[in-house]
């Protein structure tokens, strides 16, 4: 099987559906530029989210309404720990806060909102027996989650780019997962950015940004009737749409939904030249930070406040990040 080009990204993610602005105030918002109030939402709700353990943290995405009480989506999250899928050496009380986390290589782990937005809205067609593709996998998260709701009658593959990542997702299903589960699970690297299965699949995800809608097609190829495909379309550095396209049950039809803004990383034709470490990724995070403040300071001749800082949402997720990088 011959499968596309990946790499794991996080998104920030929030329902376009549920909208409550009224209920902020005009001055929140007066000091944000070029940042969606869909976006921006986003990052609010995610501030409510975060436990000291798994289960607590899954109360919280109850509590804000992600998921539903109840449903599959909830009772795979709360079997599918996120200590598993980071680094060892990540502080045992960041696991479950609602930050990306490191996972050994330029890629972290997405964060807790987003995997459960991402599940909750390919719900439908992740039941048992289902097939499912899921692109720019990283550390195996929503892999390991997907495989668990399509059960022993159904299969999962996982792919991403980066070699490292893909070992690892492996063994970590083996070592934490495997000996409860007959799952048909695999983890591949991908190698190239074009599109070629003998096999079709009912659930897609995607991780990581198309720039335009030419590569699209490629994916609906494999995609079964009444199947749904879930990427993320736009360019870097900018605000991109999450669109759900479902192909009819004749298959002659797709249904297009704008779900969500979102910021994540873009498609790779080919996979970089050298795997950055922690400690590189640590230093190239502060120049983009120290990049920022410079810029920010000659806009607005003051220093930037932590206010700023956090209600500019792809600065304040990079800081998150240098955070969790530091220990």
């Amino acid at each position: 099987m011959t499968l596309p080009t990946t790499q794991s990204s996080d998104l920030i993610l929030y329902p376009i559906s549920m909208s409550p602005l009224r209920i902020i105030s005009k001055r929140f918002f007066s000091g944000i530029r070029d940042v969606s109030s869909n976006l921006l939402l986003s990052a609010i709700i995610g501030h409510e989210i975060g436990g000291t353990c798994q289960q607590t943290l899954v109360d919280s995405l109850l509590r804000t309404n992600l998921i539903p009480k109840n449903s599959n989506t909830e009772n795979v999250l709360r079997q599918v720990d996120r200590a598993h899928f980071t680094l060892s050496t990540t502080p045992k009380h960041e696991f479950y806060q609602n930050r990306p986390l490191p996972i050994g290589s330029i890629a972290t782990m997405s964060t807790p909102q987003h995997h459960a937005l991402i599940l909750h809205t390919l719900a439908p067609h992740l039941k048992p027996g289902a097939s499912a593709l899921d692109l720019g996998c990283g550390s195996g998260y929503l892999t390991i989650c997907m495989s668990k709701l399509v059960g022993a009658t159904g299969c999962v593959i996982g792919i991403d780019i980066a070699p490292d990542l893909t070992q690892k997702s492996s063994e970590i299903f083996n070592t934490n997962f495997a000996s409860d589960s007959d799952s048909d699970i695999q983890f591949l690297r991908s190698n190239g950015p074009n599109v070629s299965s003998p096999d079709a699949f009912d659930c897609i995800h995607i991780s990581y940004a198309l720039p335009n809608r030419d590569h699209i097609q490629s994916f609906l190829n494999i995609l079964h009737p009444d199947g749904s495909l879930l990427l993320p379309i736009g360019l870097q550095g900018q605000e991109q749409k999450l669109l759900k396209l479902t192909k009819s049950s004749c298959g002659k039809h797709i249904h297009e939904e704008e779900i969500m803004r979102v910021l994540c990383q873009p498609m790779l034709q080919e996979a970089p030249k050298a795997m950055l470490s922690i400690k590189e990724r640590r230093i190239q995070i502060e120049k983009d930070l120290h990049n920022w403040r410079t810029n920010f300071e000659k806009t607005h001749h003051r220093k930037p406040t932590r206010s700023d800082l956090s209600s500019n949402v792809a600065i304040h997720h990079l800081f998150q990040e240098y955070r969790t990088l530091r220990h």
